[in-house]
């Protein structure tokens, strides 16, 4: 069970009661944690890049200090361009996110466009 610091009593366990999460109280949907920016290169602290958006598609990534680091990524398939990472330019679709898992080491997103499935690890 994980542990939190008190100033004045010191550590004590936590568990759902101790923060109000009983599920009386709290549905599945509410439960759900988003992370405010999901890691896609984070090589040092000085590089590294981090998507603010819900689909990879919908925005630029960025730097922690909010500054853009652009990653575009496109896919040609059959003739046509789709687009994976990085938001609409050139006219070019974006590929229908499907899921996204943030790991320990990695993050994954999985995409959908012309009958192919792509899957793109970020390091």
């Amino acid at each position: 069970m994980p542990l939190i610091e008190d100033d004045k009593v010191g550590p004590k366990s936590m568990d759902a009661t101790s923060l109000n999460l009983s599920r009386s109280t709290v549905t599945e949907t509410e439960a759900v944690l988003r992370a405010p920016a999901v890691p896609l290169v984070t090589h040092t602290p000085f590089f590294s890049a981090w998507s603010p958006c819900d689909q990879l598609t919908e925005g630029w990534s960025q730097h922690w200090t909010e500054s853009n680091n652009p990653i575009c990524g496109l896919l040609r398939i059959d003739g046509s361009t789709y687009r994976f990472s990085g938001r609409e330019q050139w006219d070019v679709p974006a590929m229908r996110q499907i899921s996204v898992r943030v790991h320990a080491t990695r993050t994954e997103y999985v995409f959908e466009a012309a009958g192919i499935r792509l899957k793109a690890e970020f390091l």
